[in-house]
């Protein structure tokens, strides 16, 4: 070409279906990546702790998970049971916690120093306080990895809008 044209852009982008699509799948994965983050990140970190009751359960329970997919009817039914159809929330939540994901941040945490950690204990510093301040800040990679898995994910996810959503405005 002798010289750049980007008409067809702006074509497209000037406010029609795909820019209504683009934001809705924006939304999505921030959303859902902030959620997802989150709840993995509580989840981990409880499954580190010594002192978390039926620690062993919960952890044979997620490992368990990774081997049996509910399957597409029993998760429709879930959705629907829960009163999510035709609504964002049906995209995040059914996949807001992914047993991998679980178990990558519990093998991460769990490798990190148990003395800065019973130090903050010594110090009386809460478990909260000991994720948010000493955990969080030293696990920056394993997150960004989590959260990039989950933001793919989040951002990939067309099939289940076709699933759950009736209106064709919220579709990715």
């Amino acid at each position: 070409p002798e010289r750049i044209d980007l008409s067809s852009y702006r074509a497209i982008l000037s406010g029609g279906i795909v820019t209504r699509a683009l934001l809705v799948s924006m939304v999505v994965t921030i959303c859902g990546t902030v959620l997802s983050l989150t709840v993995t990140s509580l989840l981990a970190y409880a499954l580190t702790r010594r002192g978390m009751p039926a620690r062993r359960a919960v952890t044979l329970l997620v490992i368990v998970s990774l081997f049996f997919n509910p399957g597409l009817l029993p998760s429709y039914l879930a959705v629907q049971a829960y009163g999510l159809l035709n609504t964002l929330a049906a995209l995040i939540v059914p996949t807001a916690l992914s047993a991998f994901n679980v178990i990558v941040l519990r093998a991460f945490f769990g490798g990190l120093p148990t003395d800065v950690l019973e130090a903050a204990e010594i110090d009386g510093a809460s478990e909260l306080t000991i994720l948010t301040r000493i955990v969080l800040p030293m696990s920056k990679a394993a997150l960004a990895v989590v959260g990039l898995f989950y933001a793919v994910g989040y951002w990939n996810s067309f099939f289940s809008a076709l699933l759950y959503l009736n209106d064709s405005r919220l579709w990715p």
